[in-house]
């Protein structure tokens, strides 16, 4: 048995070093033998920020042929129809005692303050979430070309030329900011969904100031395209799936390509 084992090793690299059968034509580069069926091609699997990319490129494209307009975001935020911000008085405190072996102290400490209740956040999103959509959206809208204007620092600018008694009034300076050359006001309003794949559902608004005609409004997920396509070994056999692609940035990136085709 070990004879004939040693035998069939040596036989074997002879066979394998014959590249042609005789009597058969010579195979050039990418040509198959006549009479033999074809190999099948591998199966094309398109990159799935390939449409993110030609939504950037045609927005890009736009966005220079419009000569630049200057979009201003409001994130979180929402255009209201206040015209004034108001406030009210607020009064908190917090006691704390301190309890030592035959002692016990307390103190109460009482602050009161007047706090805002018009122009604030529209979600109350974690931080962390809020910053990283953020900013997504707006990487994706600077990637693509845009002047991106950002709300902060507009307001702040324009502060500088106004008493006190006005800066307080956060609708005032804002009607003031969209007065400064803006062309277009986009608002996004998160919120935390449950049902939504991603966890998210973002309404968005966008605005023509000049003529205060409203462009585009939707509500989206901000689904990302999935991933390509690969066999998975499942019950019952191999299927196809595709890999979810949820990241915080994928999201973003998707909701910046979905509004950036609702620009015309």
């Amino acid at each position: 048995m070990r004879k004939a084992l040693a035998l069939f090793c040596i036989c074997l690299p002879g066979a394998l070093s014959a590249q042609d059968r005789p009597g058969l034509p010579p195979v050039g580069p990418g040509e198959v033998r006549p009479g033999l069926p074809d190999v099948n091609p591998r199966r094309f699997d398109a990159d799935p920020r390939d449409n993110l990319q030609a939504a950037f490129s045609s927005f890009g494209a736009w966005y220079r042929g419009n000569n630049r307009p200057r979009i201003l975001l409001f994130w979180n935020r929402q255009l209201s129809d206040e015209t004034t911000t108001r406030y009210r008085d607020r009064t908190r405190g917090s006691e704390i005692t301190v309890a030592r072996p035959g002692a016990v102290a307390s103190a109460y400490d009482q602050v009161s303050e007047q706090e805002r209740t018009t122009g604030k956040t529209y979600s109350e999103l974690h931080p962390d979430d809020d910053g990283e959509f953020e900013t997504g959206f707006l990487s994706a809208f600077a990637s693509a070309g845009a002047d991106m204007i950002d709300r902060s620092a507009l307001m702040r600018k324009v502060s500088t030329g106004h008493g006190q008694g006005d800066r307080s009034d956060q609708q005032f300076m804002e009607s003031i900011a969209l007065e400064q050359g803006i062309e277009y006001l986009v608002e996004v309003l998160p919120d935390y969904r449950a049902s939504s794949k991603t966890g998210m559902m973002f309404t968005v608004k966008i605005t023509h100031l000049p003529s205060s005609a409203v462009r585009a409004q939707f509500r989206s997920e901000g689904r990302p395209e999935a991933g390509p396509e690969r066999l998975v070994a499942r019950a019952g056999g191999f299927r196809r799936e595709r890999d979810e692609r949820l990241s915080s940035e994928n999201v973003a990136e998707a909701l910046a390509a979905e509004t950036m085709r609702r620009f015309r």
